[in-house]
């Protein structure tokens, strides 16, 4: 005993360890001590996930943790670094239930985190033994306390969209005579976890964005929107639209010219005191005003600091962080010395908030921004394979531990090697928005087929493209002067969108393919296109940004930017006319073969 204490003092940790097996050997039994905790602890920064989890897994077990209750809090934090080895998060968990610490774990993040990215198997017999272990050491003031964790685990199973599974843990839970919050079986009559939110208090319909603000609002309005952020954070409510609503704001208040503090102290505010819910709906709204205001770096910053990145997100986010780190030079551009320091002080966060699909959104968009060529396509072929991957994981539980309450039986499951795998992969619940990034990338920076075929992959895996991407699509065929195919696109969009009003993508969609024709100098092309606008409803006179466009395509038409154009672009024969093309497209002419 005293020897392993003294090679622990010394930081010989792993002739220390060497020495405990010994003495588990031999049969002889280690004395607990408060130095094993802080030799565990300080297992947690080893890289190789096998012995990280064998010596802190060792010397947590020889923790006497009701005396040193100030290291659970401590492992709870520390232990997170390392969110996806989901079997040391569980036997961590094990032991501090043992111990008396069942209530700790459970008011961290560390339970909602198992059993949203464990395997169903492997956590449902977790599950199983961590009752078992809170029953025997709860107390006569609170028998029933520890059937809490089953709500947890069917919410956390419908946040991750495994409706099944929270319904074969539901009706097991009412076999065995649980204690089921009576909100459980409402949400599983509901399509997602979502729609039985509480509702907001705040009015809805003062946060509802149709159609684009004005930037440059009177300070009013700004007034009267700030007051509402404020009721939010107030009232900790979870109302809708309330990303693109906060972002809004913030562009409007920095037009304006006025400091941050206002936004600042709502920001300290909202991660003071509000849900985590709320956090990450504040976060995802501050990464799309940056996102807006072409700031990627700040982009990655936020969602860093804020947010689990998963190790796919967390691997590529250091990759360009630590590249453009490298790069603060005098000499470097001042909007990438500005897009740099936009996010420099961000608020600490002991925990950090499950990301929203905004936030991951956002942040996968700044990636590729912030990527090359290769680097796209290298990224996309791993989303691919992620997503294949994610069909194959299991939808419902086996029949042995489906409805099992026995710890026997449990442990059979749970020490199963097979079961002891991530079951949703790292990239969390890839949609329709993670791959119409990619149709942007491709479409604008590779070729328009690429961008096509982004779309073709979407469909083969049970994804609907949405319009944006199609309209970006249509963007790109128009900067390679393909007049029918953005016909086509255009056709099909209108058709879905023919009995709603007139929406921002479809806007957005005509502006992308009158630049594009006017990038091409196809001016005829650009003005059937503008003529197709008014034809169908979509050019209004209040619409700035239309207007802009169509004001400059006069000035082209008039010859104003020949010599700017000649300079910048590439000169090219096509069908006997002239086009011209950007350097970095002329591949794109293989689409008109």
């Amino acid at each position: 005993m005293h020897l392993i204490l003294r090679l622990i003092a010394k930081g010989d940790m792993d002739r220390a360890l060497a020495a405990r097996d010994e003495y588990v050997k031999l049969g002889q039994k280690i004395a607990q001590d408060g130095a094993f905790a802080r030799a565990a602890v300080d297992a947690l920064s080893i890289v190789d996930p096998e012995v990280r989890s064998r010596k802190f897994i060792a010397w947590w077990s020889l923790t006497p943790l009701h005396e040193f209750p100030e290291q659970v809090e401590l492992a709870c934090s520390r232990i997170f670094n390392h969110p996806f080895d989901i079997p040391l998060l569980m036997d961590f968990c094990v032991l501090c239930a043992k111990s008396g610490f069942a209530r700790t774990i459970e008011r961290s993040r560390l339970l909602p985190h198992i059993f949203r990215y464990g395997h169903p198997d492997a956590t449902t017999a977790f599950l199983v033994k961590l009752e078992h272990e809170a029953k025997e050491s709860c107390t006569d003031d609170s028998p029933d306390d520890w059937m809490s964790m089953r709500n947890l685990a069917i919410r956390a199973h419908l946040t991750a969209g495994r409706k099944e599974i929270a319904r074969q843990l539901y009706d097991g839970a009412v076999a065995n005579n649980f204690r089921i919050e009576p909100e459980i079986l409402k949400i599983l009559e509901t399509n997602t976890f979502a729609e039985a939110l509480p509702r907001a208090d705040t009015r809805t319909w003062q946060l509802r964005s149709h159609t684009p603000k004005d930037p440059h609002r009177p300070i009013p309005a700004l007034a009267r929107e700030l007051r509402i952020l404020r009721q939010i954070t107030i009232t900790r409510s979870r109302p809708p639209n309330f990303e693109r609503f906060l972002a809004e704001f913030i562009q409007a208040y920095e037009l304006l010219g006025r400091e941050s503090r206002a936004i600042r102290m709502l920001r300290e505010k909202v991660f003071r005191k509000s849900t985590y819910f709320v956090r990450s709906r504040w976060a995802a709204g501050e990464q799309l005003a940056y996102s807006w205001n072409k700031k990627p770096l700040a982009v990655l910053r936020t969602y860093m600091n804020y947010f689990l990145a998963d190790s796919i997100l967390a691997a590529e986010s250091r990759r360009i962080l630590s590249h453009w780190r490298l790069r603060q030079k005098p000499s470097s551009p001042k909007r990438w010395r500005v897009d740099w320091k936009l996010s420099q002080k961000p608020v600490k966060v002991e925990w950090k908030i499950w990301p929203s699909k905004p936030c991951m959104s956002t942040a996968w968009k700044a990636v590729l921004q912030l990527s090359s060529k290769d680097e796209i396509t290298r990224l996309y072929a791993l989303l691919l394979r992620h997503v294949e991957q994610s069909r194959v994981a299991p939808d419902k539980l086996s029949p042995g531990i489906a409805t099992t309450s026995d710890r026997d039986k449990a442990d059979k499951q749970y020490y199963d090697p097979s079961s002891h795998f991530v079951a949703i992969p790292p990239v969390i619940f890839p949609d329709q928005y993670y791959f119409h990034h990619f149709v942007v990338a491709f479409a604008s920076r590779c070729a328009p087929r690429q961008g096509f075929q982004v779309i073709k992959d979407m469909e083969r895996l049970g994804f609907t493209p949405s319009k944006e991407s199609y309209g970006a699509l249509a963007g790109a065929y128009a900067r390679s002067g393909d007049l029918r195919r953005v016909l086509r696109i255009l056709d099909f969009i209108d058709r879905d969108t023919r009995d709603s009003p007139p929406s921002r993508t479809l806007l957005a969609t005509y502006n992308s393919v009158l630049r594009g024709f006017m990038n091409a100098r196809m001016y005829h092309e650009a003005r059937i296109i503008h003529q197709l606008m008014q034809d169908r409803g979509c050019f209004k006179d209040r619409d700035k940004r239309t207007r802009t466009i169509v004001h400059k395509l006069s000035r082209y038409e008039k010859g104003k930017y020949d010599k700017q154009l000649f300079r910048l672009r590439k000169v090219v024969l096509v069908n006997g006319r002239q086009l011209i093309i950007d350097k970095n497209r002329a591949e794109w002419l293989k689409e008109l073969e």
